[in-house]
């Protein structure tokens, strides 16, 4: 059931084929996925609400991603876990709380994260902590910060060959480029990732490369390629389409196409499929969040 071979944390299990599903855009079946493998658990479910967690974020449910990923972090404490999964946690819930305009919250579960990684010597996470914690430092304005933390980042995804953290880490290194005028450093960081960004693939990464391609171009004055960029973002956001679709990737591109006065594509609607059962768990914590 491995989707691909690009990560060992996306193989084996449902929880993991949930987190692939995600990677790759494919929200319906990834929540699906999720649902299914937090049903099915009594004890031990912190993995599968992060996974349901970082769903949520990326469909903008913002309010209800943060109720999962503390509850999911609890839990970990709960269990005793000092694994990379309560680490990878703190990241995703950090860049929630960053989207949900909680910056200085974000900041402080960022540092967190990279804290417990250095702690316990796990580079793989360690990376992942640290695009979190550049993000944030690039939405405060600390740019010499966020650079010098994108940097870390990047170097050590690179040095344990770990695509998922690298690419991540690029996007926002190149995001910060672009805001400080070095466009063309931005362009060519974010167009030397593609080829992996495809071969992963990684549909949410992609949404977020191409959304940057679209903004460089536009800020050049090549409209057509700024339309091709934003209408390829597009595509790579709406995934299985609303409501399982990447919220900001959309809105994103769909504001990039009106600047070059072009009609968003107009693509299918979610799979017609049967509506899933939501897991008992995820229902009482969203119910206590309202």
């Amino acid at each position: 059931r491995c989707l691909s071979d690009w990560s060992s944390d996306v193989c084996s299990s449902d929880l993991d084929f949930a987190l692939a599903l995600t990677y790759r855009g494919r929200l319906y079946a990834a929540e699906r996925a999720a649902h299914e493998a937090l049903g099915r658990k009594s004890k031990k479910f912190a993995i599968d609400l992060r996974n349901i967690g970082l769903i949520e974020y990326l469909k903008g449910n913002y309010a209800i991603a943060e109720r999962l990923f503390r509850h999911s972090m609890l839990q970990f404490a709960g269990e005793g876990r000092e694994d990379e999964h309560e680490i990878f946690a703190h990241a995703r819930a950090a860049l929630n709380l960053m989207a949900f305009g909680k910056e200085r919250q974000a900041e402080s579960l960022a540092l967190r994260g990279v804290e417990l990684a250095h702690q316990r010597s796990l580079e793989r996470p360690l990376s992942i902590a640290l695009h979190a914690l550049g993000a944030v430092q690039l939405r405060l304005g600390l740019f010499a910060e966020a650079e010098g933390t994108l940097s870390d980042a990047v170097r050590r995804a690179r040095a344990i060959e770990y695509p998922t953290a690298e690419i991540d880490a690029v996007i926002e290194l190149a995001a910060l480029w672009e805001k400080t005028g070095r466009t063309q450093q931005a362009r060519e960081a974010v167009e030397d990732i593609m080829d992996s960004i495809d071969r992963g693939p990684f549909g949410v990464a992609k949404a977020r490369a191409c959304n940057l391609l679209a903004s460089l171009s536009l800020a050049t004055g090549d409209s057509a390629k700024a339309t091709e960029h934003a209408i390829c973002a597009f595509e790579a956001a709406w995934g299985d389409g609303p409501p399982y679709s990447y919220a900001a990737g959309v809105d994103a591109a769909k504001q990039l196409l009106e600047k070059v006065q072009c009609k968003p594509p107009n693509l299918a609607g979610p799979p017609d499929s049967p509506p899933f059962e939501k897991a008992p768990l995820y229902l009482k914590i969203v119910s206590e969040s309202q």
